[in-house]
């Protein structure tokens, strides 16, 4: 009796202590998957607003690059009054609209149509009857006039693909509207970024859409034109009322989760979107994949196990959240040497650290306004030149080159005639420096050259030259322009920053003495 007593206690204390582990464990479990669930959507939401900003971040420089181009082009000459010119005229000028289509991927077609009817485009058929003063990026420029028109996405004649442009009218010297210059992109281009899968998300794609809620931009081509607030009932004007926030709707019955901001350049607002089910599956697969293992291994170790569950799952999982949070943040310290499990864990913890790895925005050598080199780009070069300049003991010269008084011009006309000024400068100093000599935007107004293979007094010449020709010329914002130039020249035993500072001494010293003039040592 005593021993069947004996037997009952332990069978007691074991089923109590199994009970008590179970239920322990059931409930850490539970509460583990919830904090699972809530991390995953908090991790796919930082996830979809990190690409969707990187997408926005592109889109916004793609839209401002095309509209500069074409602000720029209507207002040459060349450009202008091409409908009234000989035959040998007009082709110099699509031989130039070929130079600048192969010098942008980006560009399917630069062209110009005039009143007359004349049109002027580069390796593209017309058919006879073809009119351009009916096409839409012709009547939308007209709409518009006289400032920039972004047409909506349109089907070309001939190739059948979709092109959107973008477009200004030509205005003569009495002011009179003489054509439109126009510049079309494929959306196919645009549609290879926005159908781009988040990993590890197969059904995430984004997408453009206007204000009113028609799609302008998306990767199926019969989507366009529509009106997301008639197609989706839960969407409204009212649910993009801020810049950029999250979203969730419906669609086919599908829910959705989501990441939207609008374009600065235009209004126009970028979508990036993936099924819940896709997120919410694997959630729940390994929350009970994980609950089930928790039960079979507590039946058998019971506490002990537990605290072996607790350090194979819990801590690698917490370990994944320091490094996601870290990421998040941008001050992850992650490296290929730090290990975790070889399980569903670790193919998160691998997906989670490819996407930290991957660049999402390739930085640029050129600067997206004036197409010269960017201070990340000419401090590179500058850099090389110099050691190349002690190693083999030749001379390199610089010069620093400021806008006088160009704030005043933003001030008073405004930053597009700021932008403009700045567009010709830059040009002016492209087609005026040797083709061994290196330019690029240093500051705002700021330029630096580059002169190897140049002493001061060569370099001085250069800088006269510069210097009188921009004095000289005539500017599109009818505002007479001078510039205060600064030069030095490498010396023994001297770095490149006391070079540098050198050059940005005599450029202050140049502005001190009345500014329009130099200042060399």
């Amino acid at each position: 009796m005593k021993k069947g007593n004996n037997s009952t206690v332990k069978q007691v204390l074991f089923r109590n202590s199994i009970l008590f582990s179970v239920m322990t464990i059931l409930t850490l479990g539970i509460l583990f998957s919830v904090r699972l669930y809530n991390q995953k959507l908090s991790d796919t939401k930082i996830i979809l607003e990190e690409h969707n900003r990187s997408l926005n971040y592109f889109m916004d420089n793609f839209f401002r690059e095309t509209k500069n181009t074409v602000s720029f082009l209507s207002n040459l000459h060349t450009v202008i009054s091409a409908g009234n010119k000989s035959a040998d005229g007009q082709a110099e000028l699509v031989d130039f609209y070929k130079i600048m289509n192969k010098s942008n991927n980006y560009i399917a077609f630069l062209y110009s149509g005039y009143t007359d009817g004349t049109m002027l485009i580069n390796g593209y058929d017309l058919p006879a009857d073809y009119d351009p003063r009916i096409r839409p990026w012709y009547t939308s420029a007209i709409q518009t006039s006289p400032d920039i028109s972004i047409c909506e996405p349109y089907k070309d004649l001939l190739t059948g693909k979709w092109l959107a442009s973008t477009s200004k009218t030509l205005f003569n010297e009495a002011g009179e509207i003489t054509g439109v210059i126009s510049m079309d992109y494929e959306l196919e281009l645009l549609n290879s970024l926005l159908k781009n899968k988040l990993s590890p998300f197969n059904t995430s794609y984004s997408f453009i859409f206007k204000e009113d809620g028609e799609i302008i931009i998306h990767h199926f081509n019969e989507r366009l034109k529509l009106n997301l607030f008639d197609t989706v009932e839960t969407l409204s004007p009212d649910v993009f009322n801020t810049d950029e926030n999250f979203l969730e709707y419906s669609y086919n019955g599908k829910k959705k989760l989501g990441y939207y901001s609008k374009i600065a350049d235009n209004g126009w607002v970028i979508a990036t979107v993936v099924d819940r089910i896709e997120v919410l599956r694997p959630i729940i697969f390994r929350a009970g994949v994980t609950l089930l293992s928790i039960l079979i291994f507590s039946l058998l170790w019971g506490y002990i196990q537990s605290i072996i569950l607790g350090r194979r799952i819990v801590d690698p999982l917490l370990q994944l959240r320091e490094h996601t949070e870290a990421i998040a943040t941008g001050t992850s310290d992650y490296t290929d040497e730090q290990a975790f499990p070889d399980n569903e864990i670790g193919h998160i913890a691998e997906k989670i650290m490819q996407l930290a790895s991957k660049e999402l925005i390739k930085l640029s050598n050129t600067d997206m306004l004036t197409g010269i080199n960017n201070r990340r780009n000419i401090e590179n070069i500058i850099q090389k030149e110099f050691d190349r300049s002690q190693r083999y003991g030749c001379n390199l010269s610089v010069m620093l080159i400021d806008i006088d008084f160009f704030k005043n011009i933003n001030d008073t006309l405004g930053h597009d005639a700021g932008d403009k000024a700045l567009i010709e400068i830059s040009d002016l100093f492209k087609k005026n420096i040797r083709q061994t000599d290196t330019i690029g935007r240093w500051g705002g107004e700021e330029f630096l050259v580059i002169c190897p293979e140049s002493n001061i007094t060569g370099t001085l010449i250069l800088a006269e030259k510069i210097r009188s020709l921009v004095k000289e010329h005539t500017f599109s914002i009818n505002k007479e322009i001078t510039v205060s130039i600064g030069l030095s020249e490498r010396k023994d035993k001297q770095s490149i920053d006391e070079l540098l500072k050198q050059a940005d001494i005599n450029l202050y010293k140049a502005k001190e003495n009345g500014r329009n003039c130099i200042v060399s040592s």
